[in-house]
């Protein structure tokens, strides 16, 4: 089952079906299958459609307005949001998930959260004490948040890391945290989770099968 939960993206994705149709043109020594799949490749390629399919994804999961999500003891910001160097006094570097970073700051200027949690991620073109935490608890302090405020984890340098950190500075903090890790597209796994989750801090929850 895991297998075929890796496999399917890539066989539902435009890629896999312009590998397949090349792979079943040059098999079969027929040019059909290869116009097919410059034709997908090109239809997959137009931000029109790419654009559309993400709106309908996450179309099942709508954002909350900052008013009304929450409250929350913490918000966590997990890294790899910081693109290549600029010069003092620009506009920070943010990549496509900088929008995790903006909306910790507004959350916690709202008052949904008491905590703004950034993870210490290493950063390659920054000396080798700092981490990615420092230079966007150095960002969010700019645009208003107390420094008091805001964690930085100690150093990570993959998700499990991240999820140990954070729970660690959660405890440390009289709070409760436990830290887990899933394969989310083993429904199994995350049933476990889930499970284990309530088991651990109450609560109900109904899974479909």
């Amino acid at each position: 089952m895991l297998v075929f939960n890796k496999l399917l993206p890539l066989i539902a994705l435009p890629l896999g079906w312009v590998t397949l149709l090349v792979l079943v043109g040059i098999i079969a020594k027929k040019r059909w299958p290869l116009v097919a799949a410059l034709g997908v490749l090109y239809v997959g390629s137009v931000p029109a459609v790419g654009s559309r399919l993400l709106g309908w994804v996450e179309s099942r999961y709508p954002a909350l307005p900052v008013a009304v999500a929450g409250p929350a003891e913490a918000v966590v910001v997990l890294g790899g949001l910081l693109g290549p160097r600029v010069a003092e006094g620009f506009v920070p570097n943010l990549t496509e998930a900088g929008e995790r970073f903006e909306a910790g700051v507004a959350l916690l200027r709202a008052g949904r959260a008491d905590w703004l949690v950034f993870t210490g991620a290493g950063m390659d073109w920054k000396d080798s004490t700092a981490t990615e935490g420092d230079e966007l608890k150095r960002l969010a302090v700019a645009r208003g948040v107390p420094a008091e405020r805001i964690i930085v984890t100690g150093a990570v340098e993959n998700t499990r890391d991240e999820a140990g950190r954070v729970a660690a500075e959660i405890r440390a903090r009289g709070g409760r945290a436990m830290a887990m890790l899933a394969d989310v597209t083993s429904e199994a796994e995350v049933a476990g989770m889930v499970a284990e989750t309530v088991a651990e801090f109450g609560g109900s929850h109904q899974t479909k099968t």
